[in-house]
């Protein structure tokens, strides 16, 4: 009997130390998985924060970078200051309808609106309140502006026509006083224009044949003091000789002179030979030279069109083979 007693006591005694040791491990296991939760509560909240300062970074480069697209459309990288007027200089500059530009220098912009008529042969400009209508032929659908002198800082406006057979005309006018103003015509197209108070155009000869060469303008600018205004005005610069540089064959003898102003002839094109026309004055005399450059000499046009042989004067076809006639 004492014997099952004893059994009963070690069989309890094995059960409560059995209850024991897992009330222990639920307790170990309960904080186990409290210092779990903890530590993921505070690498949540350390990621949290890390994110936080990830987007304040993240806001303030946003607002850094913001700055510098502000800090660059005031330095004008696409032609536009920050309220967006066109910020002109003495490169030609395309203009659409909407742009506008600070045409009086009062920091304020006068709007652009340019319209081509539908048979092409009309257009009106208006700056601002400034307005100007003209008929040609073939105007292009493409206004310019710049300024094209440093000693006023009126805007220039530049309207091409292509005419019949692509004789370009541009159109300059001078926005002064809050009027249009038309100040000259120019050859060649603007966007070949450039500028330093003297400006270049690459223009159309009109002698001989067809060929194109560097001309040089520059405004003219007068006081009238009976309307008390500036006028402006287009002036060409001319030079003794422009770059032609064709190649042709003489189809008869021809004899040159050994100036502009000289009769005296030392060098005769032969017929056959092979020469350039290296130069012309657009007016009434080439300059040509034999390939080899070895001699060269001068010879004169009627009209800027027939050739003088001797004491005659003949078509161009007809002395030359090479001649460039485009229409």
């Amino acid at each position: 009997m004492k014997r099952k007693i004893r059994l009963i006591l070690c069989v309890m005694i094995l059960i409560l130390a059995a209850a024991g040791c897992k009330k222990q491990n639920s307790a170990d296991e309960k904080a186990t998985w409290s210092d779990l939760n903890e530590n993921s509560s505070k690498a949540e909240q350390n990621k949290g924060e890390e994110k936080k300062e990830e987007g304040n970074i993240e806001t303030k480069n946003g607002e850094e970078t913001k700055g510098e697209e502000s800090n660059q459309e005031t330095v004008n990288t696409n032609g536009k200051s920050q309220d967006g007027i066109i910020n002109l200089d003495n490169q030609v500059t395309e203009l659409l309808n909407g742009d506008k530009v600070d045409a009086n220098s009062d920091d304020i912009g006068e709007e652009i609106q340019y319209q081509v008529g539908k048979d092409m042969n009309s257009f009106t400009l208006k700056v601002g309140e400034a307005s100007v209508t003209l008929e040609g032929d073939n105007f292009i659908d493409i206004l310019y502006g710049m300024y094209m002198t440093p000693y006023t800082t009126d805007p220039f406006f530049l309207v091409t026509e292509s005419g019949p057979s692509d004789d370009y005309k541009v159109y300059v006018y001078e926005y002064r006083d809050n009027a249009l103003e038309y100040v000259g015509d120019l050859g060649g197209l603007p966007e070949n224009y450039q500028t330093n108070g003297t400006f270049s155009a690459y223009v159309r000869g009109k002698t001989l044949q067809t060929w194109f060469y560097d001309a040089q303008y520059y405004i003219a600018t007068y006081y009238n003091e009976k309307e008390d205004k500036m006028e402006s005005y287009l002036a060409y610069l001319p030079k003794e000789m422009y770059r032609v540089g064709t190649v042709v064959i003489a189809l008869q003898d021809i004899p040159t002179y050994t100036s502009r102003f000289s009769d005296t002839s030392e060098y005769v094109i032969k017929a056959g030979d092979k020469v350039i026309i290296a130069g012309s004055d657009d007016e009434e005399f080439l300059y040509i030279q034999s390939v080899d450059q070895q001699q060269a000499g001068y010879v004169r046009m009627k009209e800027g069109y027939q050739i003088q042989v001797e004491d005659e004067y003949i078509n161009p076809e007809d002395a030359f083979k090479g001649l460039w006639m485009v229409d």
